[in-house]
């Protein structure tokens, strides 16, 4: 189960950021801790997004956004664990509510600080809603319970048989048609 999406980070000097080792680890522990899942399934790449010159005071400093692609991997023996729909959730309510998209804003700063304290700092972020996708990007999850699943699969079991058996007793009706034809011309 993959949770993918995009988000755009506002950084004092975007292109120092880029350059450092620690920025992707930084990033991608900072969404694990936001989602609460374990950094190993979260993958991210980083990108320029955009600059833009801020003068404060005597100085001047390009801020720009870095642009955060991720994909969330959920391992199947994990899924009980670790609920892609619950993940999903947690990323569109950040996207949506600013008190959550602050919370992850805070986890990332965190997570980043914690990685290198000399970072450039990351001022703001904009979360688009994510993804859910199982084995290609192009399938979208539908989540099914486990009886919801035997419940759809009986009905085409029993659709099947009565088919096989409609079928069988039209056989019947027809061989036993032509019998009784073939008897009335043979008595004729």
């Amino acid at each position: 189960m993959l949770v993918s999406g995009s988000m755009q980070l506002t950084v004092d000097d975007p292109a120092a950021f880029l350059a450092s080792k620690n920025a992707t680890a930084g990033i991608a522990k900072g969404i694990a801790t936001g989602l609460e899942i374990p950094v190993a399934f979260v993958d991210v790449r980083l990108s320029l997004a955009s600059r833009r010159l801020k003068v404060s005071g005597n100085l001047r400093r390009l801020e720009g956004g870095v642009q955060v692609d991720y994909t969330i991997t959920i391992p199947a023996e994990q899924s009980a664990a670790y609920d892609v729909n619950d993940v999903a959730q947690k990323v569109t309510d950040a996207s949506k509510d600013d008190a959550a998209s602050a919370a992850m804003l805070n986890a990332i700063q965190t997570a980043v600080a914690a990685e290198d304290p000399n970072l450039p700092a990351i001022t703001g972020v904009i979360v688009t809603a994510p993804t859910v996708t199982q084995g290609s990007p192009h399938i979208p999850v539908e989540p099914q319970a486990e009886s919801e699943a035997q419940e759809t699969e009986l009905p085409i079991l029993v659709i099947v048989l009565v088919g096989v058996g409609v079928l069988c007793l039209l056989i019947a009706i027809i061989l036993l048609y032509c019998c009784c034809i073939k008897k009335k011309r043979a008595a004729s």
